[in-house]
């Protein structure tokens, strides 16, 4: 018999399935779904494995092994050329440029320890931790270095003072914290340069910066004009990662010599592939990789691919954010709200919005949230910067 409502069925029919469609259970993730790291799971592991950092902590001095450094032949001896061209009376600045976790900081620190016991001349270390606010507060940093208690009453009388001292070569990392634009970083950068360059020839200066704030300073600032010898470094090549990979079994005791070569060459291209170079988040995608079995050896199992699928649903004040905490290698909640114009309130939102998210990681300060501090996690740094240059808001 024909139905007598064939208009009302079709409706009654596509209604059921709409309502169906809504309130039936979502389908189960696929295997290759499940297996995926977030970033909050790569966020909340980089948590765990990283050393709690103090707020207040001005200066910090790393330490590193050279019998356990990777690679960078090319930049050590570009910067031992750096370094004899100053012992020779032709000392220029030198910058060090590099994308954040590739290991600028234990560069400049391998090469430190390199020159430890067999130099006569002093080599300081010195990483700005905090960004100065003030020209003022930046040139601080440079007495501090030769142990200069009273300030000078002026750029001249620092320039004469500072060349009375102890010739010394001093390593100074994390240059871009200079660039924080509450410091009215013009005037800070141009100050602290010309004391660089007047006293050049008798203490060998040697930069850290990283590569997207470098490219800010030179575009804005023509920071570049300063400096005379630019060494660029990126993050680890294929050859570099089986180095780490290698190292990493011998120390985790996850096979013997015989074994190692083997298990090296069959994941490292796959490591490689997923961690973008990152020697970081390539330990941590190694140990993420590990599974202990009751006898209490280690086997690897698959390593696991990252979901960014959170960055594909940030909105574009998220990216300026998310770019603008890169490129200072993080903000407070005030230093957040003087770049973007906004209130303490919105600001400290929108970055506890974006830490909820696993993007960034917070550093709390009691009694006072303008002083919360926001920065993207080392491990997701080349993750997020890829993301960031795609959509535009940085720019190599």
């Amino acid at each position: 018999m024909d139905n007598p409502f064939p208009l009302a069925s079709k409706v009654y029919q596509l209604a059921l399935s709409q309502w169906q469609s809504w309130f039936s259970a979502a389908p189960e993730e696929t295997s290759e779904q499940a297996i995926k790291l977030s970033l909050k799971d790569v966020a909340n592991k980089t948590r765990q494995l990283q050393t709690r950092k103090q707020c207040d902590l001005p200066l910090s001095f790393p330490v590193a092994e050279l019998p356990h450094f990777i690679g960078r032949t090319e930049a050590l001896n570009q910067l031992e050329a750096a370094l004899e061209l100053w012992r020779e009376s032709q000392g220029e600045l030198t910058c060090i440029v590099a994308p954040f976790g590739s290991g600028l900081s234990s560069l400049l620190n391998a090469f430190r320890t390199s020159h430890q016991n067999q130099s006569t001349t002093s080599i300081t270390f010195v990483s700005f931790y905090q960004a100065p606010l003030s020209a003022k507060e930046a040139i601080a940093h440079l007495y501090a270095c030769f142990n200069i208690k009273q300030a000078p009453s002026s750029i001249t009388q620092a320039i004469k003072l500072i060349n009375q001292q102890i010739p010394q070569v001093l390593l100074i990392d994390n240059m871009h914290k200079l660039m924080v634009r509450i410091m009215g970083n013009y005037q800070a950068l141009v100050t602290f340069a010309t004391i660089l360059m007047e006293t050049r020839a008798k203490h060998c200066w040697i930069f850290g910066c990283e590569s997207f704030a470098w490219q800010r300073l030179t575009s804005q600032y023509q920071i570049n004009n300063f400096i005379k010898t630019i060494i660029k470094l990126d993050y680890f090549s294929v050859d570099e990662m089986e180095q780490m990979l290698t190292q990493k079994f011998a120390d985790l005791e996850l096979s013997n010599d015989q074994e190692a070569p083997r298990l090296t060459q069959q994941i490292c291209k796959q490591l490689h592939s997923i961690s973008l170079g990152h020697p970081k988040l390539a330990s941590l995608l190694l140990l993420d990789a590990i599974a202990q079995d009751d006898q209490q050896k280690n086997d690897l199992i698959e390593l696991r691919e990252i979901d960014i699928g959170t960055l594909k649903t940030c909105s574009d004040e998220d990216l300026f954010t998310l770019a603008e905490v890169y490129v200072h290698a993080g903000l407070s909640v005030k230093q957040h709200a003087d770049i973007f114009a906004s209130s303490i309130e919105r600001s400290s939102l929108k970055l506890e919005y974006l830490s909820r998210q696993g993007l960034l990681l917070p550093q709390y300060v009691q009694h006072d949230f303008a002083a919360h501090r926001y920065e993207v996690p080392t491990c997701l740094t080349k993750i997020v910067a890829n993301h960031l240059v795609n959509n535009n808001k940085l720019f190599k």
